[in-house]
């Protein structure tokens, strides 16, 4: 039986049956030096094992060894094919390269052609002005400074007319307090800014400016800081607005505030801000507008939150915290309040980064003890088409 096994699996049967099998997996120089020890060990097994035991053991411990070359070999051409098909990736993209180029040089006389041509939304063309438009503006995600020619010259004209008014006495905040309703409703009417319709929508006690587009369709979204028991202005805008516009709203105290806001839109029972500490519930007004109400593009925007006003303004400057997040906010009513400490110096600051930044123009100012402002939005593009331009064709 011993003797039958041996015949069988001798080690000339083995190799005549294995070495051309392994060669067909690799080049046949890559496996002699282990075949030829594990053939060895079975010419030993078969002189001196006594026994099909001992023999087997010997035979198993060969065909472990020779399982390691198939197992070397098979990596070995997967490591080749891979080796090859970078090759095959390199020299196609070699030939594409010239391919490449020219579509490259095609996309940037494009690109040179678009920045240099007429805007399609006026015969006469595009103006950059104010600021330039600098590699920080790209970096930091601020917009170009997109303005039609028409929409450029209202703008200059309106601008030159309020800072001649207001710079010489920008210094004595008490006499700019008292002198910036007459100056700004003036500037409005004598420019062409007279040319944009202001809507208003009445509270009890005061009446908020929109402007509309009568043939956008596209909802909006508005937000309210300080509800103050009054959404009579929000209702009026909810029916003058298209449908599915959305309405989000924010105030401390609970009581009615709750039930009047949630009729419109959604309420929230916190105060929004700056990033300060409050007594009161109080969020800042970027996680407010990026986490809760997931409001990046704002079409009116209404505060009356008692002070905050002074430090949300200057938030909207350029560069500032609502550029780092990518929030443009088209339209503006601020109650910028009487009696909270160095409001006036305070006024008188951010008052300054407007005229300096150039990005909203302030229309209406309708004064009690406070100022009752409305901004609009002349820097951003989608602000201008939606609501600028139907008024500067």
């Amino acid at each position: 039986m011993l003797a039958s096994i041996m015949v069988r699996f001798s080690p000339y049967t083995l190799h005549s049956t294995l070495v051309p099998s392994l060669t067909k997996l690799g080049n046949a120089d890559e496996i002699p030096s282990i075949i030829d020890i594990s053939l060895d060990r079975l010419r030993t097994a078969r002189l001196y094992c006594n026994s099909a035991e001992s023999y087997w053991y010997h035979l198993s411990d060969s065909a472990y060894s020779i399982g390691r070359i198939a197992y070397r070999i098979v990596i070995a051409r997967e490591h080749d094919f891979l080796m090859q098909t970078e090759q095959w990736v390199t020299m196609a993209v070699k030939s594409l390269r010239p391919f490449i180029m020219i579509l490259a040089s095609i996309f940037f006389i494009l690109l040179t052609i678009s920045l240099t041509k007429p805007s399609r939304f006026n015969e006469v063309g595009v103006q950059r002005i104010g600021r330039a438009f600098s590699l920080d503006h790209i970096m930091g995600g601020l917009p170009s400074e997109y303005r039609p020619t028409k929409v450029a010259e209202a703008f200059d004209t309106w601008h030159s007319c309020l800072s001649e008014a207001l710079t010489p006495i920008m210094n004595d905040s008490k006499q700019l307090w008292g002198t910036f309703r007459d100056s700004v409703n003036r500037c409005y009417t004598s420019s062409p800014m007279k040319n944009i319709v202001l809507t208003g929508v009445s509270n009890k006690d005061e009446i908020k400016f929109h402007v509309f587009n009568k043939t956008d369709d596209t909802p909006s979204v508005v937000i309210t800081l300080g509800i103050g028991w009054d959404v009579q202005a929000e209702k009026k805008l909810k029916e003058q607005l298209p449908n599915g516009s959305q309405f989000y709203g924010a105030d401390p105290i609970y009581e009615q505030n709750d039930k009047l806001y949630s009729e419109i839109g959604q309420y929230f029972p916190l105060a929004v801000g700056h990033y300060v500490f409050r007594t009161m519930v109080h969020i800042d007004v970027i996680t407010f507008l990026t986490k809760l109400t997931q409001t990046r593009f704002i079409d009116q925007f209404l505060m009356d939150n008692e002070g905050p006003e002074y430090d949300l303004l200057p938030m909207m400057g350029v560069g500032r915290e609502f550029d780092q997040n990518g929030i443009i906010v088209c339209q503006i009513n601020a109650e910028i309040h009487h009696g909270h400490t160095d409001y006036q110096e305070r006024f008188a600051a951010v008052l300054q980064q407007l005229l300096s930044d150039r990005r909203y123009a302030i229309f209406k100012v309708v004064t009690t003890t406070h100022h009752r402002t409305f901004l609009l939005n002349f820097e951003h593009r989608e602000c201008i088409e939606k609501y600028i331009l139907q008024y500067f064709r």
